[in-house]
């Protein structure tokens, strides 16, 4: 069993608020998901996640992208041994660059028993048509 969020139902307030409590502490009244990958079980699912906060500074971000592994374990375990990991190394390496043309990585959270992790993300915006 993950201790990572691994379905939809997983992204909640209070995982969120906790994440984003680097930047001070928030909280958060509510969360609007929506999908933005169709549910390929064999990728990373991404969701837009639209804030409404009842405590909150500027630092805050209004709408994130939250990263989480597939929902199959089997996929998961599968194929989490090195991408994951490599994936949360490269965006630590390129966090000088964030903010700019590389989206801004709010939080991360690693599970170190299955070795995946699951990210929340600046919004740069839509995808470009037909991605």
């Amino acid at each position: 069993m993950s201790t990572i969020p691994v379905r939809r139902e997983e992204i909640t307030p209070e995982w969120l608020g906790a994440l984003l409590s680097g930047v001070g502490e928030c909280v958060i009244a509510n969360l609007d998901l929506e999908e933005m990958t169709g549910h390929n079980p064999d990728l990373s699912q991404l969701f837009r996640v639209r804030i409404d906060y009842s405590e909150r500074t500027t630092a805050y971000p209004d709408v994130v992208i939250v990263k989480i592994p597939p929902e199959d374990e089997t996929v998961r375990l599968r194929e989490a041994p090195y991408p994951f990991v490599g994936e949360l190394a490269s965006y630590r390496l390129l966090e000088s660059y964030q903010g700019g043309s590389i989206a801004r990585m709010y939080g991360a959270a690693e599970d170190q028993t299955e070795r995946t992790a699951c990210f929340v993300f600046e919004d740069l915006g839509v995808f470009p048509e037909g991605q």
